[in-house]
């Protein structure tokens, strides 16, 4: 008897291994990346500190985000290759998600980019946008055409260098408190700048996310930088991160009161997430 549990154990123990395997294998077909090793797990921290998967919404794209892809397909950057795709797989499906469950309303996003994150946002919610970019790119003017011809009356765009305009905005909308507050994390110039900035934009319940890490390319490692330092200094938490691709990951988490804005209105935990 104790030979046939023993030889029990053992094959329970091989069946368990051989589905973690296939297991793992599931998720690097689908997208996600395993955190250790050469694969990045899309996960999230909770309260005890283990891992849970990152929302995986399959909305298939809106006619609003069909529009903007068809219109990028015509500039001379081509957004849609490499990154872009993959953030349509495996980015986007964490934007709708939060647009969808969240209570959040208002959205402020520096660095626009290709506009995907933002039509993600505002197509599946009735929120409000405040972009800050310096809208050069063409597939960015593309993106703010469309933005504006979709949502009308919902997005306020700030065209400049994000380091001047949100401190603009901050001087002349003082009323103005962010849900939900993006930063672009591939400006390696400004980031920890447009971090620290965000800050003073962020309401009670809020969640703040980074864009730009982890990721494994060099072009990461301001990002990276930026909110580990923060969050060493007891100002950020992070919630949970992805990983994209090699070139483009974010994190997301929220602002905490620390020395460097004592005056901030907190709320814990973070909901909607």
């Amino acid at each position: 008897q104790r030979a046939q549990v023993a030889q029990a154990c053992t094959c329970l123990g091989q069946f368990r291994s051989a589905m973690s395997i296939i297991w793992k294998l599931l998720l690097v077909s689908a997208g996600h990346v395993l955190e250790t090793g050469a694969y990045s797990k899309a996960v999230n921290v909770n309260a005890e500190g283990s891992f849970t998967f990152l929302a995986t919404d399959v909305t298939p794209l809106s006619e609003e985000e069909e529009a903007l892809n068809d219109a990028l397909k015509e500039t001379d950057d081509k957004p849609l290759r490499g990154t872009g795709r993959k953030w349509l797989k495996v980015g986007r499906p964490q934007y709708v998600h939060w647009a969808k469950t969240a209570i959040r309303r208002t959205f402020c996003e520096s660095g626009l980019g290709a506009g995907q994150a933002a039509f993600a946002l505002l197509t599946y919610s009735s929120g409000h946008l405040y972009e800050f970019d310096s809208v050069k790119k063409n597939h960015t003017r593309h993106a703010v055409r469309l933005l504006k011809e979709k949502f009308p009356g919902n997005v306020d765009i700030a065209g400049g260098l994000s380091n001047a305009t949100v401190e603009r905005f901050l001087k002349d909308h003082s009323n103005v408190t962010c849900d939900m507050l993006i930063v672009d994390g591939s400006n390696s110039t400004s980031v920890l700048h447009d971090l620290k900035l965000f800050a003073n934009l962020a309401s009670k319940k809020h969640l703040l996310v980074l864009d730009g890490a982890p990721c494994s390319s060099d072009s990461c490692i301001a990002a990276k930088a930026a909110w580990d330092s923060l969050q060493e200094s007891g100002c950020v938490r992070s919630s949970g991160r992805m990983a994209v691709d090699s070139k483009r990951g974010f994190t997301y988490g929220e602002y905490m009161k620390c020395d460097l804005w004592p005056n901030l209105s907190y709320a814990s935990p973070l909901n909607g997430l």
